[in-house]
């Protein structure tokens, strides 16, 4: 897991990546929203994929394990929260 300021948090399984951000909702709160991608090197370079193969299936698994756990004891809300007072 890596934080990302206020844009998100990073929840990686080998060359699997699923981001979590929050999303404000029209009542001023916010929610979790997340999207799935993959990061691979290819002949030197980092390139990004948002297409998975069934070879990826146990990390996509293991990554949305980690990604809902932190999602369910983290109030998108209070995260936003504590992120902006830490950047004061």
């Amino acid at each position: 897991m890596s934080v990302k300021d206020e844009i998100g948090v990073d929840f990686e399984a080998d060359d699997v990546v699923i981001e979590v951000s929050p999303k404000k909702k029209q009542d001023g709160t916010f929610e979790w929203t997340y999207r799935f991608h993959r990061v691979y090197d290819f002949r030197g370079q980092q390139k990004e994929a948002y297409f998975f193969r069934r070879e990826h299936d146990e990390l996509v698994g293991r990554a949305l394990v980690h990604a809902i756990h932190w999602m369910n004891e983290n109030d998108a809300t209070q995260w936003v929260r504590n992120q902006r007072a830490r950047a004061a």
